[in-house]
């Protein structure tokens, strides 16, 4: 059994420790939105969508407060531009 050693572990584990996480605060580091918020939510939007990760409350909500932020609406709205603008 590797899950003691450093890089072994499951997948669920994984989820349950997020999940326990977000069921208390907002955001992984507490109440303020920070750089592991960028990474791991991402990670779990792109997740959802494509059915890589399972929609738990806490992960559907998670996603739900880091997209209605300004600066993600913000840069959705340019990668689309972009993406129009290379339409043949």
């Amino acid at each position: 059994d590797r899950r003691g050693m450093v890089g072994f572990g499951t997948l669920e584990t994984t989820f349950a420790a997020l999940e326990g996480q977000l069921a208390k605060t907002p955001y992984l580091a507490g109440e303020a939105f920070s750089a592991a918020d960028v990474a791991t939510g991402s990670q779990i939007g792109y997740g959802l969508q494509f059915g890589t990760v399972e929609a738990r409350p806490a992960f559907t909500e998670y996603w739900d407060r880091i997209r209605e932020r300004p600066a993600l609406i913000r840069a959705t709205a340019a990668d689309n531009t972009a993406m129009k603008e290379k339409e043949v």
